[in-house]
């Protein structure tokens, strides 16, 4: 039952959010986490988040983020709401 969840414990976060502010919504991720960072150490993070760095990691190095699906790219569109296209 999602009412009895501990709320401190428990963050909701959209990827539309991500995209919309990638720094401020993944500052808050690491915040509630509880992980020391710098703010030069978000930005790197998310810097080498972005889809192109995404893209150009998986297109280098293959797929290693699951066995699953090998034949198909991880590292899709980088659009939100595109998992409607994908699993629709």
């Amino acid at each position: 039952n999602h009412k009895s969840m501990d709320k401190e414990n428990f963050k909701v976060v959209f990827y539309e959010d991500l995209l919309r502010n990638t720094f401020s919504t993944f500052s808050e991720m690491v915040d509630f986490s509880r992980i020391a960072s710098t703010p030069s150490q978000i930005k790197q993070a998310v810097e080498n988040s972005t889809f192109s760095a995404m893209k150009s990691i998986e297109s280098k190095y293959g797929r290693k983020f699951s066995d699953r699906d090998k034949a198909e790219n991880f590292v899709r569109e980088g659009k939100a709401n595109q998992w409607i296209n994908y699993f629709g």
